[in-house]
């Protein structure tokens, strides 16, 4: 007898990919809630002259899915963006920021940086520092970088040790800012994204697998797929950005044009193993 199943209760969705026309994934998405698919229908009415509804013609269908990512993805951000996620490795840098906030007694003249400052062309890797309060981080006291001799007003900077200025009186704290060349080399890799102005997401395939139930079957589990041919990601991004952070997304289920069934998305719920 062959496999038929009608009422398909759904328990959660697994995860979505996107492809591209090559089957390349593009972006994937994993542990998100409240998938929910709209689809909407354009109509026009035909009416009499004094405008009585005579009957109605429907003209096209608009079909759109959305969900709430939990946590921030990166994958998600960057596709968005339009801009692939970058991964420091030897050929792709990652330019990190660091605010070095240390205390140190007036005896103490050097301090060492956990990473090598990186400098643009033309500019100082770390042209000041500041002395600060460390109760409510106010800044008191700014200092120049010198490329001769540390002073009372002046530091100096080699490689990764930095001179400290002179002529302090009891423990001082200092916020030195500086940025540093990741490469991905051990236990200082960095990854990216970038949200450009002038880049957008590329159209594919977005197929979503959801665990769910037959209605008379509650004891075997079904991997479904809701698949959508042609779909395209909004580029829309509205975020919080605390420990409760969710991220809604939104897909626009594009119908093929040139096939002759334009088909907008499909449900395919395979036999269980």
């Amino acid at each position: 007898m062959a496999f038929n199943i009608n009422e398909f209760v759904i328990d959660k969705p697994l995860g979505g990919k996107m492809f591209s026309a090559a089957g390349d994934i593009l972006w994937g998405v994993e542990d998100f809630k409240d998938p929910k698919l709209s689809a909407t229908t354009e109509t026009e009415d035909a009416v009499d002259a004094m405008g009585t509804l005579i009957m109605q013609f429907d003209r096209s269908k608009k079909v759109e899915f959305s969900a709430t990512k939990a946590g921030l993805s990166l994958d998600l951000i960057a596709a968005r963006g339009g801009v692939d996620k970058i991964t420091a490795s030897g050929s792709a840098t990652v330019y990190v920021p660091v605010w070095m906030e240390t205390t140190v007694a007036d005896t103490v003249t050097t301090v060492t940086l956990a990473h090598t400052p990186y400098a643009e062309s033309g500019s100082s890797a770390i042209p000041y520092i500041w002395a600060i309060n460390p109760g409510d981080k106010t800044r008191t006291t700014k200092y120049v970088l010198d490329d001769s001799a540390a002073s009372a007003t002046e530091f100096t900077l080699s490689t990764t040790t930095l001179t400290l200025p002179t002529g302090r009186t009891g423990d001082v704290t200092f916020l030195i800012p500086y940025w540093y060349a990741s490469t991905g080399s051990t236990g200082a890799g960095a990854n990216e994204v970038k949200y450009a102005a002038d880049q957008f997401p590329e159209v594919g395939k977005f197929v979503m697998e959801v665990l769910g139930y037959s209605k008379c079957d509650p004891q075997t589990k079904y991997y479904a797929w809701v698949i959508f041919p042609n779909a395209k990601l909004s580029c829309d991004i509205d975020i919080t950005l605390n420990p409760t952070t969710t991220d809604d997304f939104k897909l626009m289920a594009l119908p093929d044009y040139c096939s002759t069934t334009k088909t907008c998305f499909n449900i395919i719920v395979p036999e269980a193993a």
